[in-house]
């Protein structure tokens, strides 16, 4: 459940410190938190509380943190009291910690559970005081908006802190497809997962959960090849699940070794910033940040900055087994090329933690991401087991990942022979990106469809039975409608007849304007179709390159005025590629 700190005034924190002076002194309740000392087990505290006999539970409630051997941790008193007298603040919440656990977390324990019975308890706003010792991570609370505001003291005598706490209340139970998971299987969409029972039983209960994946801005956008997790995560959304995005603007700054043969170019902070703000107009197109059930974006330098390094390896990488790590396939083309460095060996425990985070601030419990992504996805799962068997907690997390997209060749899709395929318009015309997914090849269409269509897999696989170009046609208009409109969509596919047709209106085809005369292979790299001169002239010798239908193999021929009909000349490389020169 959400929840965020609000600073809070004197006047209102006084009122509830004077109602709590007069309460405890009327009924003699027990004070401070050293008494917890005095017993071994929670029901032996239960068996001595004077407070059962001050009719005091019918208006507050009493929450315990214990471990798994009935040993008494804290305890939380969640307070009415102030509903009546003063509407702004609703409730209190008291913490407090045995004296001998405190410093390991209980604390976030604590209010996590104690915000959740306060919302059952219909209470909207609370005060939350404690002493220092029992505080939440002052980390934690700074990044929810809490602000310090003066100590005050408590009923015993003693220097406590406050902050507001505002309860968003709990979400209504929204409604959930409980059919997302068998969707997942039939398109093969879901290729790996640690524990696929779990997650069959979790995405068919009619729950929402929170779910994450991660992208390290290393690029200014995103590319077809990119977009595969977040297909899924549209659809996880649409079911009613809450889908959170990580942005990697820490774990970016080191670079994913993942399938690589050497370092990663180390961005500057100023980059990865710039990239992140690029690329989150991108993610629009598949997920709604609107709504009743809106994505949210996170990015875990917030995490990350201020997180003392020695710490971190005490408290985090101490559960990471060295020779284990190495013989995962992440390292293996590194290793291979003799040069894996410490920097990106750390790689590992920071996206494992980023798990361990989201968990804890965004109640997330499944991570998503690409099959390449395996190894570091399982990190996080298994570092959760760990911080269980030494915390006593019971947290249960679970990874899987979609197949990728790659050719035949095993490469990965998303670039053709003429670049990338973006999602960003101002990188790539509507013509172009129709073109781009018009040669995907013939083994990959079938995926295609399952990820960016909603059109059923027993029609898919007829379509593509039946006529492969017509299915490819039909590929590329629906991916051109759903990333860009369907008025480019339509555009694309008239310039696409257009062409291929030999008639028809040319006026959406890809244009370039040249000043005349012009040498063939200057014109070839002028309207990018040749990524250089050289690869221009080894196209012309190749036979590759044709003017207005005839092949040209000359690549000092010069264009002039004599190649132009009605102010048009076109210009084609290979069998796909055409552009329109004007003059």
């Amino acid at each position: 459940m959400d929840f965020a700190f609000r600073k809070m005034t004197k006047n209102d924190a006084q009122i509830v410190m004077d109602y709590r002076r007069e309460f405890l002194a009327e009924n003699d309740i027990i004070k401070g938190t050293k008494h917890l000392e005095k017993y071994d087990n929670f029901q032996d505290y239960c068996n001595n509380l004077k407070v059962a006999k001050t009719g005091e539970p019918e208006m507050s409630q009493y929450l315990y943190i214990r471990k798994s051997d009935d040993k008494l941790i804290g305890m939380a008193i969640i307070r009415h009291e102030l509903k009546e007298s003063n509407e702004n603040i609703g409730g209190h919440i008291g913490l407090g910690i045995r004296p001998s656990e405190r410093g390991q977390g209980y604390g976030d324990l604590m209010l996590k559970q104690a915000i959740k019975v306060c919302s059952k308890m219909g209470i909207k706003t609370i005060l939350m005081t404690c002493n220092k010792k029992n505080l939440p991570s002052i980390k934690n609370i700074k990044k929810n908006g809490g602000e310090y505001d003066g100590d005050i003291k408590s009923a015993d005598g003693k220097i406590t802190e406050r902050y507001w706490i505002d309860l968003k209340g709990e979400e209504k139970m929204k409604k959930v497809d409980t059919n997302l998971f068998k969707v997942l299987k039939e398109r093969g969409l879901l290729y790996q997962c640690t524990d696929e029972e779990a997650l069959k039983k979790v995405l068919e209960s009619g729950k929402p959960i929170a779910l994450y994946e991660g992208t390290d801005p290393t690029v200014d956008s995103l590319h077809i090849g990119h977009c595969v997790p977040y297909c899924i995560l549209r659809r996880f959304q649409q079911a009613g699940h809450k889908v959170v995005l990580l942005m990697g603007g820490a774990t970016a700054s080191i670079g994913d070794p993942t399938g690589k043969s050497e370092m990663r170019k180390v961005l500057d902070k100023e980059t990865i910033d710039k990239n992140i703000e690029n690329i989150k107009n991108s993610l629009k197109v598949f997920l709604n940040f609107d709504g009743d059930n809106p994505a949210i974006i996170v990015n875990n330098k917030d995490w990350f900055t201020g997180y003392d390094y020695v710490d971190f390896m005490r408290e985090i990488g101490r559960h990471f087994n060295v020779n284990k790590m190495l013989s995962n396939e992440i390292y293996a083309n590194r290793i291979k090329e003799g040069g894996l460095t410490l920097f990106e060996l750390g790689y590992m425990p920071m996206q494992a933690y980023d798990f361990i985070h989201l968990n804890k601030e965004h109640n997330c419990t499944l991570e998503w991401g690409g099959a390449d992504q395996w190894g570091n996805i399982v990190a996080g799962v298994e570092l959760a087991r760990k911080l269980n068997f030494e915390n006593g907690t019971n947290i249960n997390l679970i990874g899987a990942t979609n197949p990728l997209l790659l050719t035949p060749e095993g490469k990965k899709m998303g670039k053709t022979e003429k670049g990338a395929i973006w999602i960003d318009k101002d990188k790539i015309s509507a013509y172009d990106f129709y073109q781009g997914v018009y040669q995907t090849p013939d083994a990959c269409v079938e995926m295609m469809f399952a990820l960016f269509t909603d059109i059923p897999m027993d029609e898919i696989k007829a379509m593509i039975k039946e006529d492969i170009v017509k299915a490819k046609k039909r590929l590329s208009y629906e991916l051109t409608k759903f990333v860009r409109g369907e008025e480019d969509a339509k555009i694309a596919e008239k310039a696409s007849e257009a062409l291929f047709s030999g008639s028809g209106n040319l006026d959406n085809v890809p244009t370039c304007h040249i000043s005349l005369p012009m040498n063939l292979t200057d014109a070839l790299f002028e309207s990018k179709l040749v990524s250089s001169k050289s690869e221009g002239r080894r196209m012309c010798q190749q036979g590759a390159i044709s003017i207005n239908g005839r092949v040209e193999k000359d690549f000092a021929y010069k264009i002039t005025e004599n190649d132009f009909e009605n102010g048009v000349c076109m210009l084609k490389k290979g069998k796909k590629n055409f552009m329109k020169l004007e003059i």
